[in-house]
């Protein structure tokens, strides 16, 4: 499938404040960025651990704590440039099998202890980014990523 290039779609649609981000078929952002650590927490605190494919992460990333990823504005590596937009609330296609398409363990009573976001009114998990720089580019496991805070 592809979109007509004439047509541009903003991410972020259950978001108050769209994005001039451009999207083709993804309802929200194109880079959907979850830290190792983020998910070892949470399989620490499931009955069972939950594979990461659970959530479509786009980039998995390494060498910081527990949702620091939340605290992401940008990122580069090589030619590639993220803008970090939202976090990524969750919804119950979490808790499909991504190999089998059953439904499998509810991930989000559990996250939802933790994670969850009065303002928002929702579980977040992970964050989404939009491509600003670099498109087409290649970015390659295990390479490193030099990212901008805010906290």
């Amino acid at each position: 499938m592809k979109c007509d290039p004439a047509t541009l779609r903003q991410g972020g649609v259950q978001y108050p404040e769209r994005d001039a981000a451009p999207t083709s078929f993804v309802d929200n952002y194109g880079i959907l960025v979850i830290s190792q650590a983020s998910h070892a927490a949470l399989n620490q605190k499931l009955p069972q651990a939950v594979p990461m494919n659970r959530f479509r992460p786009n980039l998995v990333v390494t060498g910081i704590d527990e949702h620091e990823e939340d605290y992401f504005t940008n990122a580069r590596c090589g030619d590639v440039a993220l803008r970090f937009v939202n976090p990524c609330f969750r919804c119950s296609l979490t808790s499909i099998d991504q190999q089998s398409a059953t439904l499998g363990l509810d991930v989000l009573p559990t996250l939802s202890t933790y994670r969850y976001d009065d303002a928002a009114k929702g579980v977040k998990f992970g964050a989404y980014a939009a491509i600003s720089g670099g498109v087409g580019s290649l970015l390659r496991v295990e390479s490193d990523l030099d990212v901008d805070w805010s906290f």
